[in-house]
């Protein structure tokens, strides 16, 4: 069902809306994370919690450097990457 639906709106979607339905998919991916660890389900945790790296790599990677924002983006998507790995490796 989440595939379809993801698949739907990115079919349908501008590249900027893209980057939006990124950010998207990896909230859904941290919430199947947060449930997978309230329910001791550290398969589904770490599982969860690639997917939404994978997301912030996608994002990293859709940067437009020549914009003085993306330097910024990149050390919050940077921050964020680390962090996911950080929760995959110690818990």
């Amino acid at each position: 069902d989440t595939i379809k639906y993801y698949t739907r709106k990115i079919s349908d979607a501008n590249p900027t809306e893209i980057i939006s339905i990124v950010l998207e998919l990896a909230e859904t991916y941290l919430d199947e994370a947060i449930m997978a660890n309230k329910e001791d389900n550290y398969d589904e945790y770490a599982k969860s919690l690639n997917k939404a790296s994978k997301c912030v790599n996608d994002l990293i990677n859709a940067l437009n450097m020549k914009y003085e924002i993306s330097e910024q983006l990149l050390n919050i998507y940077l921050f964020i990457f680390k962090l996911l790995l950080f929760l995959v490796i110690y818990f």
